[in-house]
């Protein structure tokens, strides 16, 4: 792109160019490696983009501008205001180059996606610059620099004028101002130019050749320089060839959003990626300790940790870009791959350390003192947000950066500190409580893992709440353990069940209990779990915090898991069940018996119940109910807000942004929405399925299912390969309903409904102004119009509207035939090669792209219109019928009063017969007319007029001064 020059103050200054070069694709893996590794990505600094602006709306970038965006401030040069818009038609540019900075996108992220942005825009419209507007924008980086609340610590200026030298040119007017910021500290970053094919040679653009900037040069993706690059000894080179990025809408797809991406090349694009880096080394030598940066030091990393590379057409050296190496040569270096030891760990212990890299990790050994419980705390700095677990033991109980674990005297154990997120330092601190007795607190839901016991071992815990309470314990072999109350009383002893020992007993809430260890093991897993309590007939399941999943299968026995917990309950003893979710993101699923059961499902609550029983759910966020087999019927009620619904031929289900509900094999099933913006998705399957829809319902019937879902706005009904049938109802008002093969819509004011993949679709309207519009494929199809309907069929669709004022028909381009039938009152048929169109009161029938047209007139008095095509016609017009046909077309009106055919283009031919009775025959200028008491033929502009006697009588009226050639045919009496 080449920016235009004008300077008003200064006529010998050479035109200010923009550095782009071409355009493409590229990518630059090296950003996302250090941001994976160190999770370094900017942040906490401003960079100040010196250019046409930013398009500071795009999702990229922000989507605005102040402080609370990410394109934090800026000043238009241009036009001397607070705006500095990247306006068209000339801009693009510096929107551009911010995105290759500082895009925060999944598939183009910037090289910083963390830093701030400022725009300062020196180009205006046209894409004229100066470099008095670049001088100010230099000074006012140096004004503002700490403005902001992340200081302005980089320049990019991805700007150029025509030379090439390796010294500054005497009319350079930007020096003063680029050693103040170099004074400042701040990194400048500009393009070395796009002009080499120009000069070839060695040699850099102004600003680019200044001693107090980083000159940057562009490299292709092979990592070699790129043709159009300027280059000297002092470039670092970075990718600038095929570079995706941020551009505004105006330069995309116009869609009213700025959310475009487009692929430039230049060293415009080069610079940034070097700005980028810059912050990025900043980050990491201040995250090293390094403090009061400078431009020089920023450099010299940049420059010693690069690659080295050749180029043959000036036989010298440059370097490139290599910003793992740059960040590795001054981040930390790693802890020692063997754990430390805390040594033997009595009451307390610290350590300190520093996690370099995300995937770093350190460990840290000690030999409990005592039996008893210990607390690991860790408190990360910088941005760690660190881990800590045991090694090899999942029993340790986490809250937040504490670990809480049993310890037995002697053994060891191993910490090891991780990264969630980010990277630092940190303090690690241990403390050992030693007791008599591992206590486990009170649980509910409680697993102790890796529990390393001896016989005799006890552990204590106390019950949540009254109700049964089960402990289970896996172990490799020969465990054993009895449960004491506080009393000393044993209330059970441990029996073998499928993959460990399990002991179930009646438990009081806030009453303690102790396990004791009666056969040793090794590594034992604990689960004890106290949800349930059973009163008389009825059985309460208690949710926790975390996420249940409570699973219910009705029957003679009831089967009740628990978070994996198995119970069967007597079905005679046992008739209601409930169960509250609490908190946490919960699961229930419910299967019913083979007789006859009903489901209801809501988001508060949800029930399944049958002969002799009764399960309600509360509280929970997915609900799956399951049929089971018998003639059994489901209602699912929606939420006040907008919500997703589906049906198929085994599914009802209704979810909104918290919850899902599911109600699978029903036979009758029923969703009931519409108190918000609700969508629907229906799914036919692989047979035969009759799907009936209207504005405010839908009813699929299908594999022995009839289900209904009400009130939806948004539907969207897909075929499921076999032969599908749908029938749809318009509403009170003004509707339109288009059919093609892949998609049918019907939709009107508050609803849509739309079809995908149904062969079979049957619309009838009713009420309002409603249209129609049928789309035939590239088969040969088949239509039928009358006033009251319109059916198109063929191998692959079969469309029907009825009851619409307007339908427009387009044949999709094969050999279609159609056949038009009029009113009962006075209709007018017109006729143009690819455009057929029959109207009457009440009803329009419109055709296009039909090769055969046959319009037939019963009652009323009818009139037909034909008009030819640019090629050779012929008309025939007889008593019973007027035809028109040419390449491509052949049209037909039969039994209208009154047929008139129009010639225009190509060597056309009419031919006038008569008819029983008195004909009479009219001919002046470019007129020929037929009359008789049934009908009226009359044709314009024809090249050669046949009139034929077959019956009946024909007179002459006048045949005076005609334009065409005129020919008589049988017996004729003048």
């Amino acid at each position: 792109m080449s920016i235009a020059p004008w300077d008003p103050y200064d006529s010998s200054t050479p035109a200010l160019l923009g550095t782009i070069a071409s355009s493409g694709n590229a990518t630059f893996d090296a950003f996302d490696a250090v941001r994976n590794l160190y999770g370094f990505n900017g942040a906490g600094q401003t960079v100040a983009v010196i250019d046409t602006g930013i398009a500071y709306t795009h999702a990229a970038l922000g989507g605005g501008f102040g402080a609370n965006y990410r394109v934090v401030g800026g000043w238009d040069f241009a036009e001397n205001d607070a705006n500095p818009w990247d306006d068209g038609l000339a801009g693009a540019h510096g929107t551009h180059v911010a995105g290759i900075i500082g895009a925060s996108d999944s598939r183009y992220a910037g090289a910083a996606p963390g830093a701030d942005l400022v725009a300062l825009r020196v180009f205006d419209d046209q894409g004229h610059s100066s470099f008095d507007w670049i001088e100010q924008s230099l000074r006012w980086v140096h004004e503002n620099r700490g403005a902001f609340a992340n200081p302005i610590t980089t320049v990019n200026l991805s700007i150029g004028s025509q030379w090439n030298a390796s010294n500054v040119p005497n009319w350079a007017t930007l020096e003063d101002e680029f050693a103040q910021l170099q004074a400042d500290g701040i990194f400048i970053s500009v393009a070395a130019g796009n002009s080499f094919t120009t000069y070839d040679t060695a040699g850099l653009s102004y600003p680019a050749v200044s001693s107090h900037v980083v000159p940057v040069a562009s490299v292709d993706a092979n990592g070699e320089l790129s043709y159009f690059s300027q280059r000297n000894d002092r470039v670092i080179a970075a990718p600038g060839r095929n570079i995706t990025s941020t551009v505004p809408d105006y330069l995309g797809n116009r869609n009213g959003r700025d959310d475009d991406f487009a692929a430039l090349s230049g060293t415009s694009m080069a610079a940034p990626y070097v700005a980028g880096a810059s912050v990025l080394l900043r980050q990491a030598m201040q995250f090293a300790g390094a403090a009061n940066l400078t431009e020089d030091a920023l450099y010299t990393v940049l420059r010693n940790t690069a690659d080295t590379i050749y180029d043959n057409l000036t036989g010298a050296n440059y370097r490139r870009l290599n910003l793992e190496r740059a960040i590795d040569s001054v981040m930390p270096g790693d802890d020692d791959a063997d754990p430390s030891s805390l040594g033997a760990l009595t009451t307390t212990a610290t350590a300190s350390g520093i996690i370099s890299r995300r995937d770093d990790c350190d460990s840290f050994r000690f030999t409990a003192g005592a039996t008893g419980l210990v607390t690991v705390s860790l408190d990360g700095h910088d941005w760690l947000n660190g881990t800590v677990h045991l090694l090899g033991d999942q029993s340790a109980a986490v809250q937040g950066n504490s670990l809480t674990f049993q310890v037995i005297a002697g053994q060891d154990y191993t910490l090891e500190v991780a990264s969630r997120a980010g990277i630092g330092h940190y303090q690690l601190s241990a403390r050992l409580e030693a007791v008599n007795r591992v206590a486990w607190g009170t649980v509910a839901l409680s697993q102790f893992n890796d529990q390393r016991v001896v016989a005799g071992q006890q552990f204590q815990f106390q019950a949540t709440r009254d109700g049964l309470l089960s402990v289970e314990a896996s172990a490799a072999a020969g465990l054993a353990f009895d449960v004491y109350n506080a009393n000393g009383e044993r209330l059970g002893a441990s029996a073998q069940t499928n993959g460990g020992q399990r002991v179930d007993f009646s438990a009081y809430g806030g009453a303690t209990y102790t396990l004791r260890v009666t056969a040793a093991s090794d590594a034992v897993d604990f689960r004890l779990t106290n949800l349930i309590t059973i009163t008389g007939d009825r059985a309460q399941v208690f949710g926790t915090s975390g996420d249940d999943v409570v699973i219910f299968q009705a029957g003679a026995t009831h089967q009740l898991s628990i978070n994996g917990v198995q119970y069967a309950l007597a079905g005679g003893a046992i008739h209601e069940f409930s169960f509250d979710g609490g908190a946490g993101a919960d699961v229930v699923s419910m299967t019913g018996t083979a007789g006859i059961d009903q489901a209801t499902l809501t988001v508060d609550s949800s029930r399944l119940s049958g002969q002799g029983y009764r399960f309600e759910a509360s509280g929970v966020e997915t609900v799956v109910i399951q049929s089971g087999g018998g003639d059994d019927t489901a209602t699912i009620q929606d939420t006040a807000g907008n919500d997703r619904g589906a049906l198929t031929s085994t599914l009802a289900h209704l979810a909104d942004a918290g919850h899902a509900l599911f109600a699978f094999g029903f036979r009758r099933a029923t969703i009931q929405a519409g108190r918000g913006d609700d969508s629907l998705l229906v799914f036919g399957s692989t047979g035969g399925d009759a799907i009936s829809a209207w504005p405010d319902r839908v009813k699929f019937e299908g594999a022995g299912v009839a289900s209904t879902a009400n009130g939806f706005r948004h539907v969207q009904i897909h075929g499921g390969g076999g032969n599908d049938t749908a029938n749809l109802f318009d509403s009170a008002g003004d509707d339109h309903f288009s059919a093609r093969l892949t998609q049918s819509r019907l939709a009107g004011e508050n609803y849509e409904i739309d079809l995908f993949g149904v062969r079979t679709v049957t619309v009838t309207a009713s009420r309002g102004q409603d249209t129609a519009e049928l789309f035939g494929v590239s088969d040969s199809e088949e239509l039928t119009a009358r006033p009251e309907s319109a059916q198109l069929t063929g191998a692959r669709v079969n469309f029907r509207a009825r009851g619409f004022d307007q339908v427009r028909i387009d044949g999709g381009g094969g050999l279609d035939q159609a056949q038009l039938f009029d009113s009962r009152g006075n209709d007018l048929l017109t006729a143009r090669p690819g455009d057929v169109r029959l109207v009457g009161a009440g009803y329009d029938n419109w055709l296009t792209g039909f090769a055969s047209v046959r319009a037939r007139s019963s009652t009323g008095i009818d009139e037909a219109l034909f008009y030819d095509s640019a090629g050779d016609d012929q008309f025939t017009g007889r008593t019973d019928y007027g035809r028109l046909t040419g390449v491509g077309f052949d049209h037909w009106a039969y039994g209208f009063e009154k047929v008139t055919a129009y010639a225009s283009t190509g060597a056309d031919s009419a031919e006038l017969v008569t008819g029983a009775g008195a004909n009479r025959w009219e001919g002046h200028g470019d007129l020929a007319k037929l009359a008789n008491d049934v009908a009226v033929n009359t044709v314009y502009g024809f090249d050669r007029v046949v009139a034929t006697w077959q019956q009946g009588e024909l007179t002459v009226a006048e045949l005076l001064a005609i334009d065409y050639a005129f020919a008589r045919v049988g017996n004729w009496r003048e």
